[in-house]
């Protein structure tokens, strides 16, 4: 059973290929609509088996107890982000520069505060003030 639903995926595959190359083609062309839409409505029910397929070897897979092979390893770097913002390119920022020019609440700039990482520990507010600096009761 598992040998044939591993030989359907290609199948399955192809045919949704093909099927959406067709549609496609119609479409460019300037053929029949009514054609196209036919083609791509077989693609949706097509992709559906395709995935049902691939779930089904998946599971058969892990019912003989074969771990699944994940590829995609994680290959960052230690205290670099991204940043990604609406109206900048992304890009790759490493922690020290990250925060540059960034105010916390009272106005002190990172340089202002003496460059420190943002992982370091702060000191400890005075015992009976809060952030405010006003006295709990």
């Amino acid at each position: 059973m598992e040998r044939i639903v591993h030989y359907a995926i290609p199948f399955a595959l192809a045919a949704v290929a093909i099927v959406l190359l067709a549609g496609l083609w119609n479409m460019l062309r300037g053929g029949n609509p009514n054609l196209s839409q036919k083609l791509m409505r077989w693609r949706v029910v097509l992709q559906f088996i395709a995935i049902i397929i691939v779930m089904t070897a998946i599971y058969l897979g892990l019912a003989r107890g074969e771990p699944v092979d994940l590829h995609e390893e994680y290959e960052g770097t230690e205290h670099h982000y991204m940043l990604r913002d609406i109206d900048a390119v992304p890009r790759v920022f490493h922690a020290d520069e990250f925060f540059d020019g960034v105010e916390d609440a009272r106005g002190q700039t990172r340089a202002q505060r003496g460059n420190r990482h943002p992982e370091e520990p702060t000191q400890p507010a005075p015992r009976g003030d809060d952030a405010t600096g006003t006295q709990r009761r």
